[in-house]
């Protein structure tokens, strides 16, 4: 609070201070010239220079001091905002934040962003702009009035000169609400081209970010001689782009040739007027620079104030996201049972699921149970249902129909942080940030035996130990221009790692070993087992190298359980495991398998 009042407070200043240096130099200016035309000695002329000079060197100077300070103040609060946005995104619920009105949300946010700038910078701006146009006014005004004065003092008919008057604002009021109208219509059209415009930039993004900083692409680009395909669909883009800044810059043109005709026509007919009395001697020749310059800051303030409330009225559209998503509801409620650290069992109980924008179930009629300590591996074809029946029981999802039952109560009544502390997954699509593998391995824990004894079944300890600055190495290029660029297969043994150290009652493996050949999958697998032979475990896998040594098989097809059994009960049926078994059979060395 007491941030925001120093930065109104500096806004206030800097509009005050922007408004009135105009009329400082108006004024002097006319001074000097009065001076000159009258025959007033050099002493008095260079008086009223240093005064000139003087006061606008210290507006200048102040201006530059407080907008200094301002812009520090605005982009510390823009970086509050994106902060906010961001521990909003990681508090949000799962299925909320993956789903594509959220997505899309994002996305609005981030080009509204790219494209014209931060919306409280734009509000901070445009707020600035407005103050600074009303102090414009009034300063205006009272050089105006004073002009006014003197008429009345010259022997001017009041009648003819009110008369005169009100046609004047008339026009004026009429020139104002065309400007206003077009201020309207044009930040319309802007808000709805931003909106339009997220799919173009998402592809120039793509090429931006993906192929042309990104060297992964380089070989095949290369390879398979892909350069004229990239230049093609890019080129496609480049036109899509042209397009659309044509149709803006037309739509831009238009607006400001309005706004400026109806200013010169406003000023014409100001200096018409001053320039008819001047030449009947009303007022002196200084003052015709005076009172020409006051009305022309008057119509500058005008139009100020018209922008600023039409830009403000327009950055309400583009702030509204910025809210729509910070007022989201987040995870759900922390409040709930406390769960048997040293018991589980799982019971899906005729669970249906499916996305909010699909017709069809992706999960139907789940029916399963997993008892404490029970190796259990899921298996079936990609896209079968597996990963979905993984995030509904970790509660990124929630079920459309049936429950999902932990040690008898529904997961939902369960603390959700406790929750995901019974539990470690490697995930199908795991992800590893471009920091020390360190944090990637403990997050903010210190280090430990522990996790070098994980490390050390898992075949990557010396690995680690050898790189440049061991456990505190980064991997990866994007925060440290040293990091370590590892394999994909490293990359699976570091997840597992991080995921076995963390040594839940429950540990899910996702498929998370695509980067492995079939043996060395099977050996993985095989090594976890063994390791964590008092836990729970879960695999999934389309590859059927887990099932050996596991206690159940679930097997998966279009989203149903269309099997359940041992692995040698599985091979006595002639159903969908047999068929899966038989045909990836030959990449297993068998015979070591059931030994």
């Amino acid at each position: 609070m007491k941030k925001s009042k120093i930065l109104l407070l500096m806004i206030l200043l800097k509009a005050f201070l922007n408004a009135i240096n105009p009329f400082v130099a108006i004024y002097f200016m006319g001074e000097l010239i009065n001076g000159l035309y009258l025959g007033k000695n050099s002493e008095y002329i260079f008086k009223q220079l240093c005064l000139l000079s003087i006061s606008i060197l210290f507006i200048d100077v102040m201006c530059q001091f407080i907008g200094f300070y301002e812009k520090i103040s605005i982009q510390k609060t823009s970086f509050g905002l994106s902060k906010k946005l961001l521990e909003k995104a990681l508090q949000l619920n799962y299925q909320k934040l993956e789903s594509a009105e959220i997505q899309e949300l994002l996305e609005n946010i981030k080009q509204s962003k790219f494209q014209r700038g931060d919306a409280f910078s734009k509000q901070t701006e445009y707020t600035e702009t407005l103050l600074t146009g009303i102090f414009t006014i009034i300063s205006s005004m009272v050089y105006i009035g004073k002009f006014v004065k003197e008429k009345m003092e010259y022997g001017v008919n009041p009648g003819q000169f009110i008369l005169l008057l009100v046609c004047f604002m008339l026009l004026v009021i009429m020139t104002i609400s065309i400007t206003i109208y077009n201020g309207t219509q044009h930040n319309h059209y802007v808000y709805k081209r931003f909106t339009d415009v997220g799919s173009i930039n998402r592809r120039y993004g793509f090429y931006r970010k993906n192929i042309f900083q990104n060297f992964k692409y380089g070989k095949e680009i290369r390879i398979f001689d892909e350069s004229n395909l990239i230049q093609d669909e890019f080129g496609k883009i480049s036109k899509d782009i042209d397009t659309f800044f044509r149709s803006v810059g037309k739509q831009e043109g238009i607006f400001r040739l309005i706004n400026i005709l109806s200013n010169i026509f406003m000023k014409g007919l100001a200096y018409i007027y001053i320039g008819y009395h001047s030449f009947k001697h009303v007022i002196s020749v200084g003052d015709i620079v005076v009172y020409s310059g006051a009305i022309a800051q008057l119509f500058a303030g005008i139009i100020q104030i018209i922008e600023a409330i039409t830009n403000l009225k327009g950055n309400e559209k583009f702030l509204e996201q910025y809210f729509k998503f910070l007022e989201l509801s987040e995870k759900e409620q922390q409040k709930g049972h406390t769960i048997n650290q040293e018991w589980v069992d799982i019971v899906f109980d005729h669970v249906y699921f499916k996305h909010p924008d699909a017709n069809s179930w992706i999960l139907e009629n789940v029916c399963f149970h997993i008892s404490n300590r029970e190796h259990v591996a899921m298996v079936g074809l990609n896209g079968s249902g597996k990963t979905t029946c993984v995030r509904l029981l970790l509660r990124l999802y929630k079920p459309d129909r049936g429950k999902i039952l932990l040690n008898g109560k529904d997961i939902w009544e369960y603390n959700l942080d406790e929750y995901w502390k019974f539990m470690s997954v490697v995930f199908q699509d795991f992800k590893l940030f471009s920091f020390s593998l360190k944090q990637n391995l403990l997050g903010n824990h210190a280090e430990n035996a522990a996790i070098w004894q994980v490390l050390h079944e898992m075949g990557m300890k010396e690995k680690i130990e050898n790189m440049y600055e061991g456990i505190e190495s980064c991997i990866y290029k994007e925060y440290d221009g040293k990091g370590v660029m590892i394999s994909g297969g490293e990359a699976q043994k570091i997840a597992v790692s991080k995921a076995l150290y963390k040594n839940t009652p429950m540990f899910i493996m996702d498929e998370p070993t695509a980067a492995l050949d079939p043996l060395s999958e099977s050996q993985l697998y095989e090594k976890v087992t063994t390791m964590m032979k008092d836990k729970t475990i879960l695999y999934i896998s389309h590859r059927l190298s887990s099932c050996c040594f596991c206690d159940k098989i679930i097997v998966w097809k279009d989203g149903r359980i269309v099997e359940m059994g041992t692995h040698s009960d599985l091979l006595k049926e002639n159903g969908e495991y047999k068929r899966l078994w038989n045909a990836q059979s030959e990449y297993y060395r068998v015979e070591e398998l059931l030994i």
